[in-house]
């Protein structure tokens, strides 16, 4: 059986995820699965005791990664070797970090998965919460104080456990946490209302639907989120496309250009957000204008052509 080892801690791409899971256990009383080789021991299932709250308190901090990794060697780790720390209780009887059966937490963590709308309704959350204009920021001091904080409504976006064992989506939503203000192309506090997959953007898209039959969203609209100025703003560019489409017949053209000046008034701004490499958060602002010699044309590979140009056979006339 497989058990844990240092690169289980020190993989920032986990961020901690299977000590968090350790630790919850732990928490809440539940039998951790040792094997040992230590003829003082006994290989089997105990509930322990650990210092989880001093470990608990070192990874949810915002110090950098490695920073928060050599705390944790602190505790775990006596020089280079791990040290027995958990001990089973009312017993003398201590394990190590290594004794520790991966089995269990590994299957656990492999069932996890998050769909693209968990992330961008996530997403969208944190944007509410940074940069909202409308005095509903609660200042949560971190994301993982927003995740555990019910009223956030993160819980109930995603219900299918701790959405910090994600490890690479974890690390995503704490960069867009903590970097989304740094964003130069969205003005701060000067939105109100937020749109993934209701509201204004259910409202364009069946508009798009309806009235130029493209049913698939990303073929016209790539953007995750839409940011939008308040909701006296929606409800003035739906009104001015229901007129427009009346009085003359609303083009595709037209509905474009609608858009781009929206986006120019940052009346309402799209974007799309990337899964960040856990360094960066990467992100595009949609609705953006290229000019002709940057835009990236596709490759194309002409075959032949086929002409008619109309003209009579002389020799028949």
């Amino acid at each position: 059986m497989a058990l844990f080892q240092g690169v289980d801690l020190s993989n920032p791409k986990y961020n901690f995820k299977y000590l968090r899971m350790v630790i919850s256990d732990i928490k809440n009383g539940k039998n951790i699965k040792f094997i040992t080789k230590d003829k003082n021991k006994k290989s089997g299932s105990y509930c322990v005791t650990g210092p989880v709250e001093e470990l608990e308190e070192i990874i949810k901090s915002d110090t950098i990664f490695s920073s928060r990794l050599q705390k944790v060697y602190g505790i775990l780790k006596e020089g280079r070797e791990f040290k027995d720390v958990f001990q089973i209780k009312d017993q003398e009887t201590k394990f190590r970090w290594t004794e520790i059966d991966k089995s269990p937490y590994s299957g656990y963590a492999n069932k996890l998965k998050i769909s693209t709308n968990e992330q961008e309704q996530i997403a969208m959350a944190i944007l509410k919460e940074k940069i909202s204009g409308s005095g509903r920021s609660k200042n949560y001091k971190s994301f993982d104080e927003m995740w555990e904080t019910k009223s956030s409504g993160l819980q109930n976006i995603y219900k299918k456990g701790d959405v910090r064992l994600l490890g690479e989506w974890y690390n995503h939503f704490i960069l867009l946490f903590n970097e989304v203000k740094t964003v130069n192309n969205i003005p701060i506090s000067n939105y109100e209302v937020f749109s993934q997959s209701d509201g204004f953007m259910d409202w364009v898209s069946e508009f798009v639907r309806t009235e130029f039959q493209i049913t698939k969203k990303d073929s016209w609209n790539p953007a995750d989120v839409w940011l939008i100025r308040s909701t006296k703003t929606e409800n003035d560019y739906k009104k001015l496309f229901e007129e427009e489409n009346k009085n003359k017949g609303l083009t595709k053209k037209r509905f474009n250009e609608i858009f781009r000046d929206a986006y120019h008034k940052r009346d309402i701004v799209g974007i799309s957000l990337k899964k960040t490499d856990g360094k960066r958060l990467h992100y595009e602002v949609v609705n953006l204008e290229l000019n002709a010699g940057q835009q990236k044309l596709p490759f194309c590979n002409f075959i032949s052509l086929n002409l008619n140009l109309g003209f009579k056979n002389i020799l028949n006339m």
